[in-house]
C-alpha cells in the first residue's frame, strides 16, 4: 500500500499531548489485503482507496472513515 498524510499537529500546551488534525489518503495496491481491510474497520472504494480522518491528540486519537472513500 502507499498513502499520503495532511494536517496540522499543534503545539503543546502545559502538560497535555499536542491536538492532531489529519488527513490520511491510503492506497492499498494488493488484493488480498484489500479483501481484509472491511474486517479491520476499513472502508475502501473499488480501487483500494480510503479516506481516514485523525483527530484528538497524539496520546488519544480518534480515527473516523467518511461515508465513502476519497477518490485519488
Amino acid at each position: 500500500f502507499d498513502g499520503e498524510i495532511n494536517g496540522e499537529i499543534g503545539l503543546v500546551h502545559r502538560s497535555q499531548s499536542p491536538p492532531i488534525d489529519l488527513t490520511a489518503q491510503v492506497h492499498i495496491k494488493d488484493k488480498i489485503l484489500r479483501s481484509l481491510a472491511p474486517n479491520a474497520g476499513l472502508r475502501i472504494d473499488s480501487d483500494g482507496n480510503a479516506s481516514i480522518l485523525l483527530t484528538g491528540t497524539i496520546d488519544e486519537p480518534s480515527i473516523q472513515m467518511p461515508s465513502k472513500a476519497a477518490a485519488r
